[in-house]
């Protein structure tokens, strides 16, 4: 603008021959750069310093490169020259407050726009200037880098990414602002008279007169205008209707769709203009308003809506355009105001990670950090929710390996160390009876695991891991880690002295040497078994002891029934239960506890358990149907009664049985069977079905396993099979006397025998 007394040109030095040259006054300041600028080379992207502002020349280019800096440094602020003010604006104070530090912007960035920058990065350093993709001057970079540093501090500028390094010669005239002096102008004829279209276009068409100036090649309104008087009838125009069409002809193209979208648009504004009215229709201009009138969509729908909305925004500012201009120009600010504010959010939302950006500046920071710890285990910090915290496992919201990930866990790390250790210490202040263990083998308190059960040297002494993720871990809580688990060790440890009280006194009977040795072996098998075996298994060794060496054990709590040996104490729930666990996170353990209901006395399971982990909790497996130990010797005394009933020890089922074993009486069959009885005689009911309370059951008969068949005498073989070598055969030797189990329902009838010698 032209002053009443003076006027003041401000620009670069390169400038001022040229301004002689036109007769400007050659009084003039010359004013340097307050702080040095710099070159550093070329830095990768990922490692670029903080307040740094990176440059590219296409939307493309800068999304990209906003998306690699959300991934690895949180996210970086936008600002791109077909950004509306009030979003340009909105971005650059996101990068100003700190929320962000990194700056991706066009070349926009050089023109007024003042920031704390202190490093520029160009990404590209070619850009297309409407004609043709070319090499920026070192003029226009250093014009570009010339944002970075601030007042008298620092900047520093260089390239990054794909871009290739500044030549010697370009980093010299940057950093010395040396550059070639302008020595042409490009000039348009303002002095334009509007008689006809023909006039107008020799106007513009006119040559400058000093050989300095050059005239500017057509531009877009002059395109325009060609356009648009070529192709409409306009009769013989006045000198108003000309001024008006070139007003039209002028509208910028904000939109970027290419030449014919905008003249359609200019030859639909001309009819309105140019007609006898000579404004736009107010329902016309509404109608165009409320197609642009949505906040929803993406950065690229946003940013076409608002480059649609600086259209008619100019055309609202144009006084005879409309009949009520106030009217429309706050209509178009409000709609640019919200789509604005949407475009900043959605570019927000898709280019910045807040809670990373706030995280990078909390873990590189010395100061103390504000944590919230809500109830259901949330963690925020700032604000940001950073994961959840469990007992002492602390689940992070980002595990990824990349930067935003190892920044949370960092920046967590800060906050969570103190809260874990403060957890820890009052985990080990707490009494006995606020723990327990769950049936995952985890160590509970106020309903939050802290520790699990895990392979000892043997499954009586179990092993304990902390439940603690990988902040619980960490060195600075060393100390502490070792005083909760020596708590927790002691807890279970009592917690098995008093439970499983009958192992222990049988391991310290077999360490201290104080069973006899006949039943010695039988108690440490026993034992190994944890206080539950098949007789079976150690019949032959029960046949070679008394009942008076047998006390020993029963001293212990065991009993010797009729189908196992086991410690009834050990079948109660609570034992049974530990049990389970410590054999199931033993040494070899399966993981899988198997827990029997508590106050079943047998129940149907298709659970595939071995027989001595059955009898380790006290159930053994008949047929489908598990039962428990004390109630299966209870069957057996049941059944014992009912062959002294029967002949030759046949018996029926009772149905004091079927109480017993609370099932049904079809269930009789499989169980019976599973003992070593068959049904010998069916009856059936009045409907023709089996009474199984009537059916008659014996005892199965034994066969010899193969491995336990009579071995033939050689003596049998060959022609003399039977004899010996006289002939005669070998004289048969006294027959063993037979031992009978004094534990076996048969004993009685050992006394029962007439004639006993």
């Amino acid at each position: 603008m032209r002053g009443s007394d003076e006027t003041m040109l401000m620009g670069a030095g390169r400038m001022q021959n040229l301004l002689q040259g036109l007769g400007v006054s050659n009084c003039h300041d010359l004013r340097q750069r307050f702080s040095p600028l710099s070159h550093i080379g070329h830095i990768k992207l990922n490692r670029l310093p903080k307040r740094t502002a990176i440059v590219a020349f296409s939307a493309d280019q800068v999304y990209a490169l906003a998306e690699m800096l959300r991934r690895t440094r949180g996210g970086a602020a936008i600002v791109m020259g077909n950004l509306s003010p009030q979003t340009r604006n909105a971005q650059v104070a996101l990068y100003q407050s700190g929320e962000v530090d990194y700056l991706i912007a066009t070349d926009a960035i050089g023109l007024g726009l003042n920031m704390d920058i202190d490093h520029v990065a160009l990404a590209e350093t070619a850009k297309f200037d409407g004609r043709l993709r070319r090499e920026l001057f070192a003029h226009e970079l250093a014009q570009i880098v010339g944002r970075a540093g601030r007042g008298t501090r620092p900047g520093s500028f260089g390239t990054t990414g794909q871009a290739r390094p500044l030549d010697d010669s370009t980093v010299a005239q940057i950093e010395e602002n040396r550059f070639q002096a302008v020595s042409k102008l490009y000039w348009r004829n303002s002095r334009l008279g509007f008689g006809s279209v023909d006039e107008l276009l020799a106007g513009l068409a006119q040559k400058p007169n000093q050989s300095i100036l050059r005239r500017i090649r057509r531009r877009s309104d002059e395109e325009a205008l060609l356009e648009l008087a070529g192709h409409r009838t306009m009769g013989n125009p006045d000198a108003a209707q000309v001024r008006r069409l070139w007003e039209v002809c002028q509208l910028p193209d904000f939109r970027k769709n290419g030449i014919e979208p905008h003249l359609r648009l200019l030859g639909e504004l001309a009819d309105h203009v140019l007609d006898r009215d000579g404004v736009l229709p107010d329902d016309w201009f509404a109608a165009r308003l409320q197609r642009l009138d949505r906040v929803q969509g993406n950065v690229d729908a946003l940013s076409a809506r608002l480059s649609h909305i600086r259209s008619w925004s100019y055309c609202a500012n144009r006084a005879d355009w409309l009949a009520d201009p106030s009217h429309w120009r706050d209509q178009c600010r409000d709609l640019e105001t919200r789509l604005s504010d949407a475009l900043h959010e959605k570019l927000v939302q898709q280019f910045v990670d807040r809670r990373t950006a706030v995280l990078v500046r909390i873990a590189r920071s010395n100061e103390p950090i504000e944590a919230l710890f809500k109830p259901d285990g949330a963690v925020e910090i700032a604000g940001q929710l950073v994961g959840h915290l469990k007992g002492l496992v602390f689940r992070p919201q980002n595990r990824s390996k990349t930067l935003a990930g190892r920044t949370l866990r960092q920046a967590s790390k800060k906050v969570l160390i103190p809260e874990i250790k403060k957890r820890m210490q009052e985990l080990v202040e707490k009494k006995d009876n606020t723990y327990s263990l769950n049936d995952q083998g985890e160590i509970v308190c106020g309903e939050v695991a802290f520790a699990k059960l895990c392979a000892g040297v043997h499954v009586l002494q179990p092993a304990l891991e902390l439940l603690e993720g990988g902040i619980a871990n960490a060195d600075e809580l060393s100390v502490e880690r070792e005083k909760v688990l020596s708590r927790l060790n002691a807890w279970l440890q009592t917690e098995l002295n008093e439970r499983l009280r009958p192992l222990f006194l049988l391991r310290d009977k077999i360490e201290a040497k104080q069973l006899n040795s006949a039943v010695r072996g039988i108690g440490f098998q026993l034992l190994e078994a944890l206080g539950a075996m098949d007789r079976r298994s150690i019949a032959k060794e029960l046949r070679e002891v008394t009942q008076e060496q047998r006390g020993d054990l029963r001293e212990c709590g065991i009993r010797f029934g009729e189908f196992s040996l086991f410690m009834p104490l050990l079948l109660r729930p609570a034992p049974s239960r530990l049990l389970a666990l410590i054999l199931a996170f033993g040494p070899k353990g399966s993981k899988t506890p198997y827990i029997a209901p508590p106050g079943l006395t047998s129940f149907v399971s298709d659970a595939e358990i071995a027989p001595a982990a059955l009898s380790a909790v006290g159930l053994r497996k008949c047929g489908k149907r598990l039962i428990r130990l004390d109630v299966l010797e209870r069957i057996g005394g049941e059944i014992r009664n009912a062959r002294q009933k029967g002949e030759k020890g046949s018996f029926q089922p009772t149905l004091e049985m079927v109480a017993l074993l609370g099932c049904a009486k079809p269930d009789l069959p499989e169980i019976l069977g599973s003992l070593g009885y068959r049904r010998e005689k069916i009856e059936k009911d009045a409907e023709g079905e089996v009474d199984e309370l009537a059916c008659t059951w014996i005892q199965r008969s034994i066969t010899a396993k193969p491995s336990q068949a009579k071995k033939p005498n050689p003596a049998s073989r060959g022609p003399h099979k039977g004899t010996s070598k006289s002939g005669k055969k070998p004289a048969r030797g006294p027959k063993p006397e037979k031992k009978i189990d004094p534990d076996s329902p048969f004993a009685v009838l050992q006394d029962l025998k007439l004639g006993k010698k």
